[in-house]
């Protein structure tokens, strides 16, 4: 059933493409992402028994196809737009659409080891999403005032509208630089708190550290549970809520047991290094 789900999906693309109609092809855009979204929830039980190897591999194939999608039309736009900028625009403002209300879905699986192409794909993907956006709007207000009489009207207009885009993409890039510098200053001192409270032998002094080792992860949560891309709901979480409740439990168990040979302390340990990991080189203090 998946797999038929999944050639309905291309075929309702390639009918799409050779019958060459743009509102056709816009319909198809939709319909094939309510297809293969039907296909994976299909397979989620066959996928689940699947090992880990390979569960990670499958797992990127939503998001490549997801890639060749948005690829394939803005082609078809940008090669209809020289004799039809109205349907063209139309079908880069769909995209756009499409990235804001679908483009934010990412594997829930492995989420530290896939955070590093996890932040930068939620970033550049709400980048080009708003330049594509942009863009399609831009051609569809010039198909609507094709008057030569509204031509100041009309540059005024791409003016604004460009303006406002790259303000816009420039706030994106900010607010990724703030996050990954955030995530890599918390996770340190939460390593840190950790490796304080693995290093004292007095109860007394571990009370206390216990208490700043919590702390510590309570500001962690906080970027942990925000949105990478974006403020609104819509946006890319840095990790999934289920995936920083699987960090928290193994945080608060290494607080609990602070043996630093212990199992659940080196893991705790190790999700946050490979957190640091993901941030390295992205770190912007003066962002």
């Amino acid at each position: 059933m998946a797999t038929a789900l999944v050639a309905a999906a291309f075929a309702a693309l390639a009918v799409g493409m050779m019958r060459g109609s743009l509102a056709w092809i816009a319909g198809q855009l939709a319909l094939s992402v309510v297809l293969y979204g039907a296909a994976a929830w299909l397979v989620l039980p066959w996928f689940r028994s699947l090992p880990p190897r390979w569960r990670r591999r499958i797992t990127t194939t939503p998001l490549v196809l997801y890639g060749l999608l948005v690829a394939s039309f803005t082609y078809v736009a940008f090669a209809a737009a020289p004799e039809d900028k109205g349907g063209a625009g139309s079908v880069l403002i769909l995209i756009w659409l499409l990235h804001t209300f679908y483009g934010t879905f990412e594997p829930t699986d492995f989420p530290l080891e896939r955070l590093r192409r996890r932040l930068v794909r939620a970033m550049y993907g709400r980048v080009v999403a708003l330049a594509l956006g942009a863009l399609g709007l831009i051609w569809f207000v010039h198909w609507q005032q094709s008057d030569p009489k509204f031509d100041t009207v009309l540059f005024g207009m791409v003016v604004t509208i460009a303006g406002t885009t790259t303000a816009a993409a420039l706030k994106v890039h900010l607010r990724f630089r703030r996050l990954t510098t955030s995530l890599h200053r918390q996770a340190q001192s939460l390593l840190r708190a950790l490796e304080d409270l693995g290093e004292e032998s007095e109860e007394g002094e571990r009370s206390k550290l216990r208490s700043a080792a919590r702390r510590s992860w309570d500001a962690l949560h906080e970027y942990l549970s925000t949105n990478i891309d974006t403020g609104f709901k819509n946006g890319t979480f840095v990790m999934p809520p289920a995936s920083v409740r699987e960090v928290e439990g193994l945080v608060m168990a290494a607080v609990a047991t602070p043996d630093r040979d212990g199992t659940e302390f080196q893991e705790a340990i190790g999700a946050l290094r490979t957190l640091q990991a993901a941030c390295a080189g992205r770190i912007d203090p003066l962002a």
